[in-house]
């Protein structure tokens, strides 16, 4: 901890981020250069933004999330500790976060629910999968990492464990059979953890969703009328005119043309996003 500065600048003294000053920390005095200083004034695992790509360096000890990455200790030796002890946290709906959840461990290595934190992470693990197309976040149960195997209403895992009750938890960045290593996924934009206390789990992705609705009026649900068989009489009301095209999209005359796309986003503009590491070693 940086306790005092010894010494003072000169007016009109120009320092380069290779100078150092000396100071105090913890009873020693030490020297430190400017450089280090200034990548410790970011908080280590902040998100960073950047207008233009950067690589990694001294001065920027960053680790890019524009894709999925291993990230090594020798590189970055403060960021991946922290990383391997980052555990998810289910928020339950009575506002209780807890990081250890409740299992039943059956045979053929598979967990079950005993409780609704269950059913939480096993839809962020599904919703993960839906995005990875695989297993990418492992369970941890005694100390041990295991990989997930399959997901259902049930967590299948590789390996064999005690049968019984037990508890397990998530640690989304580790990597199983490595402790010098975890895991970032690529930025697919971020959301608070969580808007609703359980549907997001930080270190998780999520697929664009829309709202689930219907189409109706206050009578009967709409229908598309059906096709007049001998003898049989259609049913239902037309959407709108009859012969209308349902698929096409039309403006409301009061907020615009509809702009189709492949996924619902709002407003945007695009940058760079970085994982904040404070040292790294090239």
């Amino acid at each position: 901890m940086l306790t005092r500065t010894i010494g003072q600048l000169s007016s009109g003294t120009t320092l380069s981020t290779s100078d150092y000053i000396e100071a105090e920390i913890s009873g020693a005095s030490k020297k430190i250069t400017i450089q280090t200083l200034l990548n410790y004034m970011t908080p280590l695992g902040a998100i960073v933004e950047t207008a233009y790509k950067r690589t990694p360096a001294a001065d920027f000890p960053a680790v890019p999330v524009s894709s999925d990455v291993t990230v090594d200790e020798a590189n970055y030796p403060l960021l991946v500790s922290e990383l391997r002890a980052d555990a998810a946290e289910v928020w339950l709906t009575a506002g209780t976060v807890i990081t250890s959840i409740n299992v039943n461990a059956t045979a053929g290595s598979n967990l079950t629910s005993v409780d609704s934190a269950f059913t939480i992470i096993l839809a962020a693990l599904t919703e993960e999968y839906a995005i990875q197309s695989a297993y990418s976040i492992a369970v941890t149960i005694g100390g041990t990492d295991y990989k997930v195997a399959s997901l259902s209403s049930v967590i299948g895992i590789t390996g064999t464990i005690a049968t019984g009750a037990t508890t397990m938890t998530i640690y989304p960045h580790r990597i199983v059979g490595s402790t010098t290593t975890a895991k970032v996924f690529k930025d697919a934009g971020r959301a608070t953890m969580s808007h609703d206390g359980n549907l997001r789990i930080a270190g998780t992705r999520r697929r664009h969703h829309m709202q689930g609705h219907l189409h109706g009026d206050t009578s009967y649900p709409l229908q598309i009328r059906s096709t007049l068989q001998s003898g049989g009489s259609a049913t239902g009301a037309w959407v709108g005119g009859s012969g209308t095209d349902i698929k096409t999209y039309y403006t409301d005359a009061t907020n615009g043309t509809p702009i189709p796309g492949p996924e619902s986003e709002p407003n945007s503009t695009s940058v760079y996003r970085y994982i904040w590491a404070q040292v790294y070693n090239p």
